[in-house]
């Protein structure tokens, strides 16, 4: 018969690793709201520098048009 040294995990190990499972859940779910709400937040300021840039394109060609 073989020799069985392993040891099982008692009901307590794995209540343990079921809160420690939990745990990282909730943290994984945490992490990707933070990274969505960085997400839109470039994106936010990617619009709004891109309407800068638009803005300062028109003011540009309103001045070279402009007589002197």
């Amino acid at each position: 018969m073989p020799n069985l040294s392993f040891r099982w995990r008692s009901r307590p190990d794995a209540a343990q690793l079921e809160h420690t499972i939990d745990q990282l859940r909730t943290e994984n779910i945490r992490l990707r709201r933070e990274v969505s709400s960085k997400d839109q937040y470039i994106g936010r300021l990617k619009f709004l520098c891109q309407e800068r840039m638009t803005r300062i394109d028109d003011q540009r060609g309103q001045i070279e048009v402009a007589p002197r």
